[in-house]
């Protein structure tokens, strides 16, 4: 889905933005309720597109990127696309005055425990899943949903 389908139908929700970067990008915005609005993924410039077309955002919650022991030489002339698209989203929320959050590499695993949902098996297809799990693993977090395992204790 192109943020032109559905920026015209968006209401003055306020919007979370998780994002988890890469030279494919995925996102999810939930509203401050824990309902999810959208997700998708896409290049860079897809990503920016929606953020400038998004007008109700009010946190935006990030992977953080670290370069792991041992995968140093697998990285050798690698543009850290990630860490770019990082660095961007940092400069959007500096300059609108947006919080952002740093979410650590294991959001997407217990993220995916709370939700249940898994993603493919095709790394290519997984990014907007793996945003979707970060985000729930931040709202969570933040005691703004319950994970359904929790719910009923």
């Amino acid at each position: 889905m192109e943020p032109a389908d559905w920026i015209e139908d968006m209401d003055d929700q306020d919007l979370i933005l998780v994002v988890d970067p890469g030279d494919t990008s995925g996102y999810a915005l939930f509203t401050y309720d824990g309902e999810l609005y959208v997700k998708n993924q896409g290049d860079f410039l897809h990503v920016m597109e929606m953020l400038q077309k998004t007008l109700h955002i009010k946190r935006i919650v990030v992977e953080d990127y670290r370069l792991r022991k041992g995968k140093q030489a697998q990285q050798t002339g690698s543009r850290f696309q990630a860490v770019q698209v990082i660095g961007a989203l940092k400069y959007y929320a500096f300059l609108h005055t947006i919080p952002l959050d740093l979410a650590n590499v294991q959001a997407k695993t217990l993220g995916s425990m709370y939700s249940g949902v898994k993603p493919p098996s095709d790394h290519k297809k997984s990014h907007e899943i793996d945003a979707y799990n970060i985000g729930i693993y931040w709202l969570v977090a933040n005691d703004i949903i319950y994970p359904p395992t929790l719910k009923d204790i």
